[in-house]
């Protein structure tokens, strides 16, 4: 069971830090690199854990939240180098 609370903090870590990045400020870009590095945790887990149904469903909703606001923060963004 810590297990799936592990990965499922990993998951919220992820949506966390890119949120906190969107917000500004000095250590935007240390925030940014801090929730790739938890997305990219969760995907390399995540295989593991797909026999565990309700835990696999709250992981992907995260990551699909995570995806969902970094694309749109790319298409949004005016030079495509800075993130808002």
């Amino acid at each position: 069971m810590s297990y799936d609370v592990d990965i499922i903090h990993e998951a919220i870590l992820a949506v966390g830090a890119v949120h906190r990045a969107s917000l500004g400020g000095q250590e935007a870009l240390r925030f940014k690199v801090l929730g790739f590095r938890a997305y990219g945790n969760v995907l390399k887990r995540l295989p593991n854990q797909l026999t565990e149904s309700l835990t696999t469903l709250i992981v992907l909703v995260l990551l699909t939240y995570f995806e969902v606001r970094e694309t749109h923060q790319i298409e949004h963004s005016s030079d495509h180098t800075v993130f808002h």
